[in-house]
């Protein structure tokens, strides 16, 4: 069977939670079984979470190393997996303590890490548009500054993960007062007041792109996306 790769108990958490709101009605024991295996191919048959805790990480490392802040090569495999060895992850949190970074700095990056496993949550996920048991979540195919606040913070089943074991706290506060920001600017930059203006933008961009098969649904039938979100 060769080797199988142990979850970490990081990696572990955020399934959980993901799992609760991937399959709200999967019974508990079984849950609790497939966690207490701790394969992580088994579950990522079920969830896609390593995915999101690559780009989480490949984010983290660009945002930091303008700090000088080096992120090791091996930190998802310490977020991942049981036996990875942490010694270059100890390193990395003593010097986050040194540089003590701010709420507000803390905040700035977790946004950005936020909206980059977001993306990275649509490509990953992009069959459930097409479900049609699941046509209330189709508006989570939205941009991230469209998606709504709710809806944002899910994904910090992930980011929460990572700052725990870096010792970064975010603060909700703040993190709601960047995203409000954020989406205000994007409905301004894009004229976007209506429902009307929402389907004709979401009709033309080029964020769905990266998943030709929602954009050519969304181009054909642009109003099926559920609501506007920009206040």
């Amino acid at each position: 069977m060769g080797n199988v790769q142990k979850a970490s108990q990081t990696y572990l958490e955020a399934a959980w939670n993901m799992f609760r709101e991937r399959y709200p009605k999967m019974d508990k024991a079984r849950v609790n079984m497939i966690m207490a295996r701790r394969n992580i191919n088994e579950i990522e048959s079920y969830i896609h979470l390593a995915g999101l805790f690559k780009v989480g990480v490949e984010k983290l490392r660009q945002l930091l190393q303008k700090d000088d802040i080096v992120v090791p090569d091996n930190f998802l495999a310490v977020l991942l997996h049981s036996e990875a060895p942490r010694k270059d992850a100890e390193d990395l949190i003593f010097d986050l303590k040194q540089r003590d970074y701010s709420e507000d700095e803390v905040a700035r990056i977790a946004i950005q890490v936020l909206y980059v496993i977001h993306d990275e949550w649509v490509k990953l996920n992009s069959r459930e548009f097409f479900d049609p048991c699941r046509k209330w979540q189709r508006s989570r195919f939205m941009p991230f500054e469209l998606i709504g606040l709710e809806t944002a913070l899910k994904y910090r089943v992930v980011l929460d993960e990572i700052n725990m074991v870096l010792g970064l706290k975010v603060h909700t506060g703040a993190l709601r007062s960047l995203y409000w920001q954020m989406q205000k600017d994007f409905c301004r930059k894009h004229l976007l007041h209506t429902r009307e203006d929402l389907s004709e933008y979401l009709r033309y961009s080029d964020y769905y792109s990266m998943v030709p098969d929602i954009q050519e649904v969304i181009r054909k039938s642009p109003r099926i996306t559920i609501q506007m979100s920009c206040s």
